[in-house]
């Protein structure tokens, strides 16, 4: 049951903004409609993704997280740095674990308000996408959109880090039109779970630009697992080194690909403020 009023949190990792509510002791009813009240600037704080702490045990965090049209994301690199944040300035841990379930995220507090995630090991097998379209290589995705506007260096790359991506190599990404594109491709009938668009640009073999369109979510100004699966796939396409800087609207994200394939990421996390939310208006529509 949702009290009139409960505390959150209001964070960002590089302007990718969320509202963190600490339910680990609560078990607050959070449901499709609060989460949209909590989005919306016009009825709440506004954010992109909502997350719910569910479990907390010594080091170990389970999370939920909600994207502004109520879906689950699976995964969100940024939001696990936030959570990470609020417990390492409260609490004596080298590391802190967070899962969602569904991805795993092992994050280490660095200098100058840096955290390091260890993301895990990519996944490119079609099918764990997923697409509908069996290819044999989907860092080269060899299906036709038929746009012309996203024809670019080489043909588009598809990652899972936890939740699906799809990465378009293109030569100027100021060109691109991501409010009509970016949509179109999330909502794409080859993918079944819709997807996470990335609109990337190789600069040199050391930083790449990238605009998200993140799934359920919209153009935001971060988006820390299409940085690494950017990163990963600009990698293994011998595009960029290992070591990769992403410079993203919001600010940049240091990625790193080790031997064996597991992707770390670095940047900030920054606590806004912390307020009550009044829950009495969220049965209004």
């Amino acid at each position: 049951m949702l009290p009139k009023k409960f505390k959150f949190y209001k964070m960002n990792g590089l302007g990718n903004e969320f509202v963190i509510i600490d339910n680990s002791k609560m078990g607050y009813e959070i449901d499709a409609k609060l989460i949209k009240h909590l989005s919306r600037q016009s009825t709440g704080p506004g954010c992109d993704q909502v997350i719910s702490i569910n479990k907390v045990y010594k080091n170990y965090i389970e999370i939920k997280v909600w994207n502004q049209d109520a879906s689950e994301a699976e995964a969100c690199g940024n939001a696990s740095r936030c959570v990470a944040k609020l417990f390492f300035e409260t609490e004596d841990h080298e590391i802190i674990k967070i899962s969602t379930g569904k991805s795993n995220h092992i994050c280490k507090k660095m200098a100058n308000n840096q955290i390091i995630i260890n993301m895990g090991q990519p996944n490119t097998s079609w099918k764990a996408i997923p697409t509908n379209y069996s290819s044999e290589n989907v860092l080269k995705f060899d299906y036709n959109f038929g746009i012309k506007e996203l024809i670019g260096q080489t043909l588009p790359s598809l990652v899972n880090v936890g939740n699906p991506h799809i990465i378009f190599w293109l030569d100027n990404v100021d060109k691109i039109s991501y409010q009509k594109l970016g949509p179109l491709i999330e909502n794409h009938e080859i993918f079944p779970e819709k997807i996470n668009v990335n609109f990337a640009q190789i600069i040199d073999s050391h930083q790449i630009k990238l605009i998200v369109w993140e799934r359920g979510a919209g153009l935001t100004k971060a988006c820390g697992t299409g940085a690494s699966a950017v990163a990963y796939a600009g990698y293994k396409l011998n595009m960029v080194n290992s070591e990769v800087s992403i410079k993203l609207p919001g600010g940049i994200l240091n990625v790193s690909i080790d031997k064996e394939n597991y992707v770390y990421k670095s940047g900030p996390a920054e606590l806004e403020y912390t307020e009550y939310y009044n829950g009495e208006n969220i049965n209004e529509e």
